[in-house]
């Protein structure tokens, strides 16, 4: 399953950007056949470590706004790890790759999902609903194909999450005997 969490106040203009686009990825995601939990927050916060932690999500995907020097701009996806040494912050603060090393101690030994973190461009901060053009043009083009990267990440986690999902037990067996008769 594929978890994507959006963090973002959708009174806030483009501070919600994050959040409309994460509700179009994950409708996108659906259409697909992929099975994707859309968790949309107005925060980060540790107890989302939680969700990361369960052993059925195989990818993770934040959603979030950036503030932009310009009056244009793509959305932006990043890889994400934990920090090597996480720093607690519970404030406004907190960040992905805190979440996923809170994340780690609840894996039990299992490997943590792969995570990217998207972003889109933000102008507009101010009290109020709607958002910016940059902000709008900015999700419009990333998903109508203009910017290719992101529907290049939808693709790639549909094709990976329906793979791990759609593979047998008794493949994984016969895996495992290969491995140890090598």
């Amino acid at each position: 399953m594929i978890l994507l969490i959006a963090y973002g106040n959708p009174l806030r203009q483009d501070d919600g950007a994050g959040l409309r686009l994460a509700e179009r990825m994950a409708g996108r995601w659906q259409a697909m056949g992929a099975p994707v939990r859309h968790l949309a927050v107005q925060q980060l916060a540790p107890e989302l470590a939680l969700e990361i932690a369960v052993p059925d999500v195989t990818a993770l995907v934040f959603v979030d706004t950036r503030a932009a020097a310009g009056l244009a701009g793509a959305v932006e996806i990043t890889p994400l790890a934990p920090p090597d040494a996480a720093t607690p912050s519970l404030g406004h603060h907190f960040q992905p790759g805190v979440l996923l090393a809170y994340a780690a101690l609840l894996l039990e030994g299992r490997q943590a999902p792969p995570a990217r973190l998207v972003t889109v461009p933000g102008v507009a901060f101010d009290h109020g609903e709607g958002l910016s053009q940059t902000a709008s043009a900015a999700i419009e083009a990333a998903l109508s194909g203009i910017d290719e990267p992101l529907l290049q990440l939808i693709d790639q986690l549909t094709r990976a999450v329906s793979a791990y999902s759609c593979m047998p037990v008794a493949v994984e067996a016969s895996a495992r005997s290969q491995h140890t008769t090598a």
